[in-house]
């Protein structure tokens, strides 16, 4: 068994108030994107239903999530009650995208990252992408 091929990974906050001016004061660092309900959509007459703010961890190849996650938080933040404030009032996670090249590949995540989410009351979600091998059935 080898271990992830590419893994990426961002912290996001979605909610009808969800204004990302906050979060960016909050959290201490801009967003890699963001919206507020309400919003014009780029290039369409569309509008955003609800607020969004997502700040991204560089892609790691081979995957690495546990240093992803860990670059996520250590870039915010470490102040608690900022972070239950917004975990009580937004849906928050971490989206994670793991992409496997070959049929059987695994990860893992140390206690002290799955701390880093506890403590903030931060959800994980996990997209997984299967390779192309030929082999896979």
């Amino acid at each position: 068994m080898s271990f992830i091929s590419r893994s990426t990974a961002a912290l996001t906050f979605h909610g009808p108030d969800l204004v990302p001016y906050e979060l960016t004061s909050k959290l201490g660092s801009p967003p890699t994107r963001s919206h507020q309900k309400g919003e014009k959509k780029c290039n369409s007459d569309l509008t955003w239903s609800t607020g969004y703010w997502s700040f991204d961890a560089a892609e790691r190849t081979p995957g690495d999530l546990g240093g992803q996650i860990e670059e996520l938080f250590n870039d915010l933040t470490d102040d608690m009650n900022a972070w239950q404030d917004l975990s009580s009032r937004f849906e928050a996670r971490v989206f994670v995208g793991l992409f496997l090249n070959e049929q059987n590949e695994m990860i893992d995540l140390s206690p002290a990252t799955l701390k880093l989410l506890a403590e903030r009351n931060i959800r994980i979600a996990f997209d997984i992408y299967a390779g192309s091998n030929e082999e896979a059935h």
